[in-house]
C-alpha cells in the first residue's frame, strides 16, 4: 500500500487531495459538476455523430478518427487501397 508520503512523490500536492496529503481542497458539488458533465458528453458526442456520418457512416469507424486525430476514415482508408479501373 502506498503511504500519503510515498503518493507525495509521485503526484505534486498541488494535483493531490489533501485527504491523501495532498493541497487540495476538493469540494463536490453534485449540482455544479452533473450539468457541466453531461454538456461536455453531449458536445463530444454530436461531434463524434458529425464525424461518423461525414465519414460514410461504417460499422467499425476508427476511434482515432471519429475522436479527431489523424487517422482517416474507414471509408477513405477503402477508397485508398481501391484497385484502378481500366
Amino acid at each position: 500500500m502506498i503511504f500519503n508520503d510515498d503518493l507525495r512523490k509521485h503526484v505534486p500536492p498541488t494535483q493531490l487531495d489533501s485527504a491523501y496529503g495532498g493541497d487540495v481542497q476538493f469540494k463536490y458539488d453534485h449540482a455544479v459538476y452533473w450539468p457541466a458533465l453531461t454538456k461536455i458528453c453531449a458536445e463530444r458526442r454530436e461531434r463524434y455523430q458529425e464525424r461518423w456520418v461525414k465519414g460514410g457512416k461504417h460499422i467499425g469507424e476508427y476511434e482515432a478518427y471519429l475522436r479527431g486525430g489523424d487517422q482517416v476514415s474507414v471509408g477513405q482508408e477503402k477508397s485508398s487501397t481501391a484497385e484502378p479501373t481500366t
